[in-house]
């Protein structure tokens, strides 16, 4: 079991191909598969003592390999949620400064509208002004 150790974390850290969730129910079955494991060797007479304690000390080495494999995808899991929440704010901040870009651009057109309609008030005042002189 021991040899197998390194194809054991390869299949259950470095799998991109499954999701968080499907690793953790693999963790669950493995340990489910030792648990069952366990209790067919120990209803087993014709095994050694020596034999027996080789088993545990295996099957201690792939609970502990388990216990690593989990720690990880935790880790990975964490490094995924401050992703989300990092890409959350970028993505806030991109609505915010859109909506800054369009409230300037508005402010701009009313300025314009006013500005040309305050030149109009101000040609046609000044016209009204020339005609009374004459």
């Amino acid at each position: 079991m021991a040899a197998n150790d390194d194809m054991i974390k390869k299949d259950l850290i470095e799998d991109g191909g499954n999701s968080l969730d499907n690793k953790i129910v693999n963790i669950y079955e493995r340990i489910d598969k030792l648990e069952k494991d366990l209790e067919n060797i120990f209803s087993n007479d014709k095994i050694t003592e020596d034999e027996k304690k080789h088993i545990i000390k295996e099957i201690v080495q792939d609970e502990d390999l388990l216990k690593f494999a989990a720690e990880t995808m935790n880790k990975d899991s964490l490094k995924y949620d401050e992703l989300i929440n990092e890409l959350k704010k970028e993505l806030y901040n991109n609505v915010d400064d859109k909506i800054d870009e369009k409230i300037d651009k508005n402010n701009i057109n009313y300025n314009n509208i006013m500005l040309e309609q305050n030149l109009k008030n101000f040609k046609d005042i000044s016209n009204l002004r020339k005609n009374q002189n004459y």
